[in-house]
């Protein structure tokens, strides 16, 4: 009677209306009253050692499908309640629906009076399946990606805008030798080579003050048996309007490409290098070969233009002809070199 027009007229209370409902001894063990919505128990109403359920907002029961028969176990701390009268406590905790599926519910409950438990027990419960799913969604979206980073090829860190690491993948033990906590809070100057630190300063700097666009900076960093590896990085800021939540990079190990560029490099410029000797070679040679070879014309084709006995004057032929064909090889040659 009381009890119930206080729970009728209580703020918490929802479209007032009297349940009477037997539950085990409440305040003893968990899963004492249970409903879905709002609820309160009477400590004083006591029927043979059992406690009555004795308001229930209708709302909520019609909701959830259950008319009368409520049976459902409510993991709620009531001892707490009841020790600490006054004071609000929440819990998290699964109600089967009468279609047989499961809820989320979020209950707060706290002694009608702050003196003590006397007058009985009140608690605001509300559906939170929603929210759970969600935040459960989130929690296998971030597993997700963490096994994405963490099982990448690539060099994975942030640093903040000083440049300082605020998060290394686990690649970098097998890339540089150092675990991931020994590189948290190094900056550039502490691993990259000298010459390279200032050029990776101002490519972090432009990253901050262009968020959201990448850069792509070539360093060498140190392995931690002392020697240096060549890394492409690409890093942009996280936030696509500031650097206040730091910067991400990807960087990729391009030391045997590197070397390989260098050693074509060298090859070509040895092959080069044979080429331009060849072609002086055959340069000075043809100059060489032509300046005697002109002299040797010159004397035959005077000697050919005198009066010679026939057999001389044969052989004198088969010099220039011979010489002539000669210059012409030898300029052929020289075009070529050219």
């Amino acid at each position: 009677g009381g009890l119930a027009s206080v729970a009728q007229s209580s703020p918490h209370a929802m479209d007032g209306w009297e349940l009477a409902f037997s539950t085990a001894p409440a305040f003893q063990r968990r899963g004492a009253a249970t409903m879905l919505g709002r609820w309160l128990l009477d400590q004083l109403t006591s029927r043979g050692g059992r406690q009555a359920y004795i308001y229930c907002a209708p709302k909520n029961i019609a909701m959830r499908g259950l008319a009368r028969k409520l049976g459902f176990e409510l993991h709620i701390e009531d001892g707490e309640v009841v020790a600490n009268p006054g004071q609000t406590f929440t819990n998290q905790y699964r109600i089967r629906h009468k279609d047989g599926h499961w809820l989320w519910f979020e209950a707060a409950a706290r002694t009608l009076s702050p003196h003590g438990p006397e007058e009985g027990l009140i608690a605001n419960a509300r559906d939170i399946t929603e929210r759970i799913a969600a935040a459960q969604r989130l929690r296998e979206q971030d597993e997700q990606f963490r096994r994405i980073i963490e099982n990448a090829a690539d060099f994975v860190m942030t640093c903040d805008a000083t440049g300082a690491l605020t998060y290394v993948g686990p690649s970098s033990l097998r890339m540089l030798g150092f675990r991931p906590e020994e590189l948290l809070g190094t900056r550039p100057g502490d691993l990259l080579h000298p010459d390279d630190v200032a050029q990776t300063e101002r490519d972090l700097t432009w990253v901050c003050e262009h968020p959201s666009e990448p850069v792509t900076s070539t360093f060498r960093i140190r392995h931690k048996d002392g020697s240096y590896r060549v890394f492409e990085n690409v890093g942009r800021t996280i936030s696509n309007t500031s650097a206040k939540d730091g910067i991400i990079a990807f960087g990729r190990d391009v030391t045997d490409r590197v070397r390989a560029d260098e050693a074509l490099a060298r090859a070509k410029e040895e092959a080069e290098r044979a080429n331009r000797a060849k072609s002086e070679f055959l340069s000075r040679m043809s100059h060489e070969l032509r300046t005697p070879l002109n002299s040797i014309l010159g004397f035959a084709q005077l000697a050919a233009r005198g009066d010679l006995p026939p057999q001389q004057a044969k052989g004198t032929q088969h010099i220039l002809k011979a010489g002539r064909h000669l210059l012409q090889l030898i300029n052929e040659v020289l075009e070529i070199s050219r």
